[in-house]
């Protein structure tokens, strides 16, 4: 749902089905993907919302 750069890193930020939760995996770590055509069924924009509660970083908001 996002890459977002924390102490010296990139992350990438994604809901795990498996765990049903978030996952923050480091990019300098990942060594390949496989893109699914399946989705998640909410928008990203509530996605990103709920991993900020969790993480306690403010709502992004729509302008």
């Amino acid at each position: 749902i996002a890459l977002v750069y924390m102490e010296s890193c990139w992350l990438l930020v994604a809901w795990c089905e498996m765990r049903k939760d978030f996952r923050h995996f480091r990019t300098d770590k990942i060594q390949g993907i496989v893109p699914l055509d399946s989705r998640y069924s909410e928008s990203r924009l509530v996605l990103l919302n709920k991993w900020r509660m969790k993480e306690g970083i403010g709502p992004e908001k729509e302008y």
